[in-house]
This record gives C-alpha cells, structure tokens and sequence, in this order.
C-alpha cells in the first residue's frame, strides 16, 4: 500500500493486516516504530495465550505465506479475474458496483431499493446464487437498513470469468 499511495515507510508509525480472507486463518501482525510496539507489547502481556493462534490455523498461514513466495504469479492472475469480474459486473442494471478494479473484494449494492429489506436481500441472494460457480460470495445480513450490498470476493482457484 506504500507504494500504491507513493508513501514513505519512514512515516508510517503501525501496519497492520489480518491473516482471515487472504490466508484462510485467523489473526494477523503488527509492525512498525518502537514506541507503539513496546507500547502494544506491555498491554498485550495478558492476551498472549488466551487469544494465540491455535496450531493447526497457524500451519495453515505459514503454508499460504509458502505458496505466495513459491509462485508469486498468483496475484498476476488474481488481478487479472479482479479486472474482469469488475468490468463484468460494472454494467449490470440496478446494481452499483463499489469497489477498485484492481481488488478481489467488491461490494454490490442495489441501486434503489425496493422498500422492503426482506425483498432486497432475497434479490441480492439470488445474485449470489447465480454467480456462486463462478465466484465465492457471500451476502450480509447485517447491518443498518438502508445498507444493502454484496460482497463478492473473487478467487485465484476456482473458475474462469467466461
């Protein structure tokens, strides 16, 4: 993200990032200047075992992190089914797309609503259906009542856009 926001990393006192959509884990890491790091190592003392990562979802992130550095084209490929996903869906009537082109998560929402949340959700579901082989989904049911939208993630493993 440095780089994409032309940042210095010298002016950057904490990054962080989770390991839950990328990785198939839980968790994440922090790093950054030594002042919010000791400040973050004192207050953490009492959460280091109650809140570690089980064994078997570190393996799993120790793994994922394995495959990202053996074959880095990976992510060539997932911005390129980004892209398309996004072109795809960009044009679909009724639908807002809300989201960078560049990124496999992406939000659908509904243009207008129809009134009722119930009606709307049951439309955004059948959006999640009839795309579900092609992408992983998954729709929200949660939130205030005027956010109705769709997350779709797009993956490096399943399918190709047609």
């Amino acid at each position: 993200m440095t780089s994409r926001f032309l940042l210095q990393i010298d002016d950057i006192d904490l990054i962080s990032a989770n390991m839950e959509n990328a990785m198939a884990s839980i968790g994440g890491f922090c790093c950054g200047r030594s002042f919010v790091i000791d400040h973050q190592r004192l207050s953490g003392q009492g959460y280091c075992f109650s809140a570690s990562l089980p064994p078997m979802l570190a393996a799993a992130a120790i793994e994922a992190l394995n495959i990202m550095e053996e074959d880095p084209d990976i992510f060539r490929v997932l911005r390129e089914k980004s892209s398309r996903v996004h072109q795809a869906l960009s044009g679909v009537p009724g639908l807002r797309l809300v989201g960078e082109a560049f990124s496999p998560a992406l939000h659908l929402q509904l243009q207008r609503s129809s009134g009722s949340r119930e009606a709307d959700m049951q439309l955004l579901r059948g959006v999640v259906d009839h795309f579900f082989a092609y992408f992983r989904a998954a729709g929200t049911r949660w939130g205030p009542a005027p956010s109705r939208c769709l997350p779709l993630c797009a993956s490096v493993w399943r399918g190709v856009w047609p």
